[in-house]
């Protein structure tokens, strides 16, 4: 049996004044650390020490801990660890497993849009709240300049641009891009 301490501790947070005036004593607890994964200090596991009591039914002593007690303590805290692990590691799955599945409705929804207007609405919702940006801009090539630009929120107006481009390159007889072609059979 451990029996309690009765000198002082190396640690310098053992204060052996205020211990003696508690109630109940630091030699009358027994901790059993909890790692994650990783190594690192999760919680810790504490067990209070039998007590022994006089004639009167008072705590006299706190009777310590016995070599069973000690092992037993480390036998459930490694039992306890494992558990935790294996909470941890089904949380991070099923957190994986909506990450997954949202990701998929995003690109579904981005996907499946039938006219350029609801295609680029849906990028300026679905893709800041999926992703946490403050917004998002898409930029398009001016094939006749080589310069990018931006369509406004107006979805006439970015109607209007797109057909404008798509007409002018018929006109002037120039390829038109996949995505043109696609919006040029909505006309």
């Amino acid at each position: 049996m451990i029996n309690p301490v009765s000198e002082d501790m190396p640690e310098p947070q053992f204060k052996k004044q205020k211990d003696a005036s508690a109630t109940m004593r630091t030699q009358a607890f027994m901790t059993h650390p909890i790692y994650n994964a990783d190594g690192e200090l999760t919680m810790t596991i504490q067990v209070m020490s039998k007590e022994k009591k006089n004639s009167k039914g008072k705590v006299k002593l706190y009777q310590g801990f016995s070599n069973f007690d000690e092992v037993f303590l480390s036998i459930f805290s490694a039992f306890v660890q494992t558990k935790f692990q294996q909470v941890m590691a089904y949380m991070a799955q099923k957190r994986t497993e909506k990450e997954v599945v949202a990701t998929i409705q995003a690109a579904s929804v981005i996907s499946t849009q039938r006219s350029y207007s609801d295609f680029i609405m849906n990028c300026k919702t679905i893709l800041p709240q999926f992703f946490g940006f403050e917004g998002v801009g898409i930029l398009f090539r001016d094939h006749k300049t080589d310069n990018l630009f931006n369509i406004g929120d107006d979805e006439n107006d970015a109607d209007e641009k797109i057909k404008e481009t798509i007409k002018r390159k018929l006109a002037n007889n120039e390829p038109l891009t996949e995505a043109e072609k696609v919006l040029d059979g909505e006309r």
